[in-house]
């Protein structure tokens, strides 16, 4: 039976292959599913700061969120509307700064 073309299950159980339809190991599949769905988590918690950042009018709702992210935002510090950031794990913002889309 031809679950899809990179999932077989037959007499002999599950098979998987990967996009080349070289056979991969279970822990191989599971690894990739995994990271699959990490990346679409990833996706969508990146598009919540940017809906945040582009529709949101309160910097105070902003840095909040943005800090949820993994922003580093210092004291003082004005985000404005429509900055984006695309990996904001890491980035530190100093103190008493603004920073904004198109100033």
């Amino acid at each position: 039976m031809l679950y899809s073309e990179n999932i077989k299950i037959g007499s002999r159980g599950i098979s998987f292959t990967d996009k080349h339809g070289n056979p991969l190991k279970f822990s191989e599949a599971f690894k990739k599913a995994l990271i699959r769905v990490l990346n679409w988590y990833l996706d969508f918690e990146l598009a919540v700061v940017h809906c945040v950042s582009d529709f949101v009018p309160s910097h105070i709702f902003r840095k909040l969120v943005f800090r949820l992210a993994g922003l580093k935002v210092g004291r003082g510090t004005t985000i404005h509307m429509g900055v984006r950031f695309f990996s904001p794990k890491g980035v530190t913002i100093g103190e008493d700064s603004k920073i904004g889309f198109r100033s």
